[in-house]
């Protein structure tokens, strides 16, 4: 049986995106992104 409680894409890519953020040295801007293709690859991972 498949599981029901599971995250969206978009919440996976975002807590990505969020934990990479995490990772700057600048303590104003501290951002991040993830890059990902239309069949759900990770393309890059940045801050």
């Amino acid at each position: 049986m498949k599981r029901q409680d599971y995250i969206s894409w978009d919440e996976y890519f975002m807590g990505i995106a969020l934990l990479s953020a995490q990772r700057s040295k600048d303590n104003n801007s501290q951002v991040g992104a993830c890059i990902v293709s239309p069949d759900h690859k990770i393309l890059s991972i940045g801050l």
